[in-house]
């Protein structure tokens, strides 16, 4: 289905004051609450009961306002039985910024069917805007006749049918026969499921004032397949629809007293549709109190989970799931990304957008973190910042969250909440059960929730090491016995999926470093891995120490990481071994191993500023061995090159794991993720955590073992599904762009970026000054800055300013044109854009400012 103008859109009345004047504010809030019960659109003053009391002026004070507060699109209904009026009404809808027209067809007057497409073709060539007809013969008088409308659905810009005219047989021959795009739209709520089972798109409903979210609900069904569940909810709303359509008083009379019973101030209807009868607000609302008595009932029998991926999918980074449960909201994560700088120049951090979890605030019940490394955590200052919940994780994710909670003074905001291995804890309505599962950062959780959908496993980050530095490993045999009780859902990480066979242990690691250390015992060492990696972390210590060595921990993160393992009791470190960087030239080089932040290259880190020589205690030279304990994440690798080209240049030796065992992936490669999946033999499998081909190769593994292939889904950040009875439904999704941080600042949208890619091939400015009789009263002034030489290529400066001087001069000689300094400036941007590209083949950013003086 496309709905370009959404599936369900309310026709939303106009509210009035207690005076009988129009309530521009009571209509921008009704608009705004309709978008926030799940709206895609709205249709203002488009009821044939309600509209002919309008007056212009009131029709455009309330398009202009609704069209600036909401961002759905929005529709007005702009016709009457005066055609020449109509098409001035349609021309100040465009001009104050609507999405579309509503056209009903002439009332009262019984045109002719001929004057019907006269009337719909002047209307459509008044206005570049999308037009949907309105067919509602029970007000009009006249139906618009099947070839009479498939006659106007020619006309490029006449879309859509609003259809009342309560005939599906002669809807579907429309259908069949329109023009490739053109949408039916229901306009008649009785007949909203006859409608789309011959291909409608949408309903363009009055009832949907206190029926959005069901009848959300039902398209979300009969999209997904689910007839029957669809044909369930449209039964529990007919008594709304005949509420709304009854004889006890005309549209929108019963939905006005309808929503004042809800507490939104429309008022009452205007002569000769008032006033209210007597008892009909009493009838609104027990018609309501039945419908979420029998929408609760039906939610009783079939409790929906709805799993939203708002980061991480198509992605190595910024990861966060959000699952839903009678309403209510666990976050699972909520990491950062490192940009590429190439790609966004000045970002620090992207994060996931929050817009989405922002609307739905209150629903969230806690947080849960199931590792401590940055692209799972980093972000929790920035969340709570948004939304104050409970944070849950072990014992040092919770320890690290609260170093960074603090750091941002955010601890007002939040409580911890640590989870231990096998434990099961009610957070909300969430069973959630935590198991231990084995990664590069100790006391990593693989999080189950037992839902009324079934179990839900989320792995996080995860490996299946047989011999881990801390002897705790993956749970397997838990997992087996939740996929012998039935997995509903598998969520599970794909980093390697593209990668065969399994990854090296962790101990192998060490094995490594404890050669290089011995074989290197006159030199200075200095290992960079990351600060979380404390397993890593802790072989490094151990080979240091056998070594008779001091460890030295530099950079920030490391630092503190170091000192909450240590409290904690995850690192062992004793105290006699450990120095500051601030005590090294007490020490020979073969006494020291300095362990550091920096592996990825980030430009603030510990070794990128050693590398740079701007470190103010350490300073490498021949004498120095640097070990990158670490492998560079998708889209790092020219940092993390540039990084050791400059240690190189210092005359240090660099290990990295291109010739050495030096690292060994935390992620599952394939043989490790088929032991996963025959473990769990899940109903359905979502891949998560990697990039796009990643996510790809995992499902295909799926398929692989077993599973069935519309099981495995590859989805993308911002997708939703929907567990029901056993089934799995894929939901329209949210919006989940980039959000950017970048300085003291965290708001920089994609635009921003855009506009410094663009300048990264320079800019040229003019600036024109203008006399009072609009000359020049200068020759133009050009200034430019990374586009070219402006000394060593003064002559097409030169030339460029010649080329501007005649261009502003033509403009002056054409007498039948009016000073215009805009003009002026649009006619010097495109004439400069167009000499810089012919004479130099760039395209460096272009702007103009043209001063009138007098």
């Amino acid at each position: 289905m496309s709905a370009r103008f959404g599936r369900v859109v309310p026709a939303m009345v106009t509210p009035f004051a207690a005076d009988g004047s129009l309530d521009v504010d009571a209509g921008v809030t009704l608009a705004r609450w309709l978008v926030s019960e799940g709206a895609e659109g709205l249709v203002i003053t488009g009821t044939t009961g309600e509209a002919p009391t309008i007056t212009d002026e009131e029709d455009w004070e309330l398009w202009r306002a609704v069209a600036e507060a909401v961002t759905v699109p929005v529709v007005a209904g702009t016709t009457t039985n005066d055609t020449a009026h109509s098409v001035s009404q349609t021309r100040k809808a465009a001009e104050l910024g609507v999405d579309g027209i509503l056209a009903v067809t002439p009332y009262y007057n019984r045109p002719s069917q001929a004057g019907i497409a006269a009337h719909f073709a002047a209307v459509a060539d008044s206005t570049d805007l999308p037009i949907i007809m309105y067919d509602i013969p029970v007000r009009t008088g006249r139906k618009i006749n099947t070839p009479t409308l498939l006659d106007l659905a020619r006309i490029p810009n006449i879309v859509a049918v609003k259809d009342a005219a309560g005939n599906p047989g002669e809807t579907a021959t429309v259908i069949a026969q329109a023009p490739e795009g053109f949408e039916v739209y229901s306009g008649d709520d009785s007949l909203t499921l006859p409608l789309l089972a011959v291909g409608a798109v949408g309903v363009i409903s009055v009832a949907a004032h206190w029926t959005v979210p069901e009848h959300v609900a039902m398209f979300d069904a009969w999209e997904s397949g689910d007839a029957t569940k669809a044909r369930e909810i449209n039964a529990t709303l007919l008594e709304s629809f005949d509420y709304e359509t009854g004889d006890a008083a005309p549209n929108p009379v019963p939905t006005k007293a309808m929503l004042r019973t809800l507490g939104l101030p429309v008022g009452e209807p205007r002569l000769p549709m008032g006033p209210t009868p007597e008892g009909l607000e009493d009838r609104a609302r027990e018609v309501y109190a039945r419908l979420k008595r029998d929408l609760s009932a039906a939610r009783a029998k079939s409790r929906p989970v709805t799993v939203t991926f708002l980061g991480g999918l198509g992605d190595v980074g910024r990861n966060c799931t959000v699952v839903e449960v009678d309403g209510k909201l666990l976050v699972i994560d909520f990491g950062v990304m490192f940009p590429d700088p190439a790609l966004m120049p000045g970002v620090r951090q992207v994060l996931p957008d929050m817009d989405w979890l922002n609307s739905r605030a209150s629903d969230v019940v806690g947080l849960v973190v199931t590792h401590g490394h940055e692209d799972h955590l980093g972000g929790v200052p920035h969340f709570l910042r948004n939304i104050e919940v409970p944070l849950y994780g072990s014992a040092l994710s919770m320890a690290l969250a609260k170093h960074k909670v603090t750091e941002a003074r955010l601890g007002d905001r939040t409580s911890f909440h640590v989870l231990g291995d096998g434990e099961r804890r009610r957070i909300g309505p969430f069973d959630v059960e935590a198991l231990p599962i084995t990664h590069s950062v100790p006391q990593s959780l693989c999080i189950v929730l037992h839902t009324p959908a079934g179990a839900l496993v989320h792995t996080g980050d995860f490996k299946i090491d047989e011999a881990p530095v801390d002897g705790r490993l993956t749970d397997l045999a838990r997992l087996r016995e939740l996929g012998d009780e039935g997995i509903a859902l598998l969520m599970a990480d794909s980093t390697n999926a593209d990668r065969p066979g399994s990854s090296a242990s962790e101990t192998e690691i060490g094995t490594t470093l404890r050669r290089l250390f011995a074989e290197r015992s006159d030199r200075r060492l200095i290992v960079s891995c990351f600060a979380s990696h404390l397993h890593r972390v802790q072989q490094i210590c151990d080979a240091a120490i056998d070594e008779g060595r001091f460890v030295v921990p530099v950079g920030r993160s490391m630092v503190n990481n170091v000192r909450i393992a240590r409290e904690l009791g995850v690192l062992d470190l004793p105290e006699p071994a450990l120095r500051s960087a601030e005590q090294l030239d007490g020490f020979d080089p073969s006494q020291v191993c300095i362990v550091c932040t920096g592996s990825q290259g980030e430009p603030n880190a510990a070794l990128s500023l050693i590398a740079a020589g701007t470190h103010p205690e350490i300073h490498v030279g021949p004498n120095d061995t640097v070990v990158l304990s670490s492998h560079a994440i998708p889209g790092n690798e020219r940092a993390v090159f540039r990084t050791v080209s400059s240690l190189a240049k210092r005359g240090a030796e660099v290990i990295h794991d291109g010739h050495e065992l030096v690292h060994t992936s935390g992620h599952a490669q394939r043989d490790e993720l088929r032991q996963l999946h025959e473990a769990c033999r899940p109903r359905w499998f979502v891949p998560i955590e990697g990039e796009y081909h990643m996510l790809a190769r995992h499902a295909q593994l799926a398929r692989e073992v077993g599973m069935r292939d519309h099981r495995a889904l590859t989805l993308t950040d911002g997708a939703q599904v929907v567990l029901r009875d056993g089934n799995l439904s894929v939901g329209r999704g949210v919006p989940a762009p980039y959000h950017y941080v970048d300085g003291a600042l965290d708001d920089p949208d994609a635009e921003v970026i855009g506009e410094r890619l663009a300048l990264t091939s320079g800019f040229v400015h003019v600036t024109v000054v203008l006399d009072a009789k609009g000359r020049l009263a200068a020759p133009p002034a050009v200034a430019s800055s990374g586009w070219l030489d402006t000394e060593a290529h003064a002559d097409i400066i030169k030339a460029l300013v010649g080329e501007l001087t005649t261009v502003v001069n033509g403009a002056n000689k054409n007498k039948g044109a009016k000073h215009d300094a805009d003009g002026i400036e649009r006619r010097v941007r495109r004439a400069t854009g167009r000499f810089v590209g012919n004479q130099t083949r760039r395209r460096p950013s272009i702007s103009a400012a043209v001063i009138a003086l007098g």
